[in-house]
């Protein structure tokens, strides 16, 4: 059994019990027997290490899956482990990274303070177009990482990426995905189409390779940061819940935040993780957020 079998988060796993060398050998687990005792230091360890519940209840899942406790129970119901991950929870319950989130609107009035598209240099170009894609579509990074040219469809006021690829939101069924961005006609300095027609993502130094997922995660934190946005707080992936919030305030209805982002009325989920107050004190001009949003 390898990690394949967590499409999204088997590199998590491998990270987790990488140190367990009884548990895993190049990357493949090892079927075992183990007192629970070994498997409780084991996860302690983790918790040692500052991780919270969601990674170390990740991890027993993983044993769970390959690794039987010599008194025959489930790592997964096992009394001693279940009173570990309550303590856990008691101490460390899991909570939102943020309880408020930054104003679009400061990163909207950057933006538009910058040249036109076709006299920003290669570095400025792809830092824009990957905030604004990462804004509109109110994705993951994951999902921006994913979007390839051979599955766009370009129409004059809009451009549609197809993502064929399993995402943390797919399910049985239901892999294909579509990201729609649309023309904002009424200021093209904060229009995605417009950038999107003079570049995708691609390296701006030699040589202009496809960029990482996390090239993109210092792109949008390098827009941030210019616009005033403390990135210490806020990381890239803030922009999903800065972009949903801001629809809100601006009244576009909830079951059209969930068909942009990608959440199949998956309301808790929203209400908890991305539906925040905009930090007060921030400039507040957000008359163009329902149309780009």
């Amino acid at each position: 059994m390898e990690f394949h079998i967590w499409p999204i988060s088997g590199f998590r796993v491998r990270a987790l019990l990488r140190d367990g060398s009884s548990f895993v050998i190049k990357d493949r687990v090892v079927r075992c027997t183990q007192n629970v005792n070994t498997v409780l230091v084991f996860l302690s360890e983790f918790r040692d290490q500052g991780l919270h519940y969601s990674a170390i209840n990740i991890a027993r899942s993983a044993l769970a899956t390959f690794t039987t406790l010599s008194s025959g129970n489930s790592i997964s119901t096992d009394p001693l482990v279940s009173r570990f991950f309550k303590g856990i929870f008691n101490t460390y319950p899991p909570m939102p990274r943020y309880t408020e989130i930054w104003n679009v609107s400061l990163v909207l009035y950057y933006i538009r303070g910058l040249p036109p598209v076709r006299e920003l240099d290669l570095k400025m170009l792809s830092l824009k177009l990957c905030f604004l894609v990462a804004i509109t579509s109110a994705q993951r990074l994951q999902t921006l990482h994913l979007l390839q040219l051979d599955q766009l469809t370009l129409n004059n006021d809009s451009a549609i990426f197809r993502v064929t690829k399993f995402l943390k939101q797919s399910r049985p069924g239901n892999v294909a995905f579509e990201v729609l961005l649309e023309a904002y006609q009424k200021d093209e300095r904060l229009c995605v189409l417009k950038t999107l027609i003079v570049a995708l993502f691609i390296s701006y130094k030699k040589p202009y390779h496809r960029v990482s997922k996390d090239t993109l995660s210092r792109w949008i934190k390098i827009i941030l940061t210019n616009a005033g946005i403390d990135t210490l707080k806020f990381k890239a992936h803030s922009t999903r819940a800065a972009a949903t919030s801001a629809a809100v305030l601006r009244q576009v209805p909830v079951s059209d935040i969930h068909a942009t982002a990608g959440w199949a009325g998956e309301k808790k989920t929203f209400e908890k993780f991305y539906r925040k107050p905009i930090l007060a004190g921030q400039w507040a001009n957000a008359h163009c957020l329902r149309r780009i949003l």
